[in-house]
């Protein structure tokens, strides 16, 4: 089953940016370095997961305007993922 773009995948990034934010103010309010950890590699994780989203988008945006593209000109030899 080949991994596809879909709209919803942008509500995994969210959260996880977020839960990664309140780690690193929790940490500092109330002085826990071990949470402090959590939050910094948590915001790693989450930038990794919308850099993956955001150029798993723009493929998806790039594919559809070529098939577009070979649509209107009458080319059968574009392929769509």
């Amino acid at each position: 089953m080949p991994l596809t773009y879909e709209p919803s995948q942008w509500s995994i990034v969210f959260p996880l940016g977020m839960y990664a934010v309140a780690a690193t103010y929790l940490s500092r309010a109330d002085d826990l370095p071990l949470v402090g950890v959590v939050g910094e590699v948590g915001v790693w994780v989450a930038f990794t997961v919308w850099a993956t989203v955001l150029v798993a988008m723009l493929l998806s945006v790039y594919r559809e305007a070529t098939a577009r593209e070979g649509a209107v000109s009458g080319r059968s030899d574009v392929s769509t993922y």
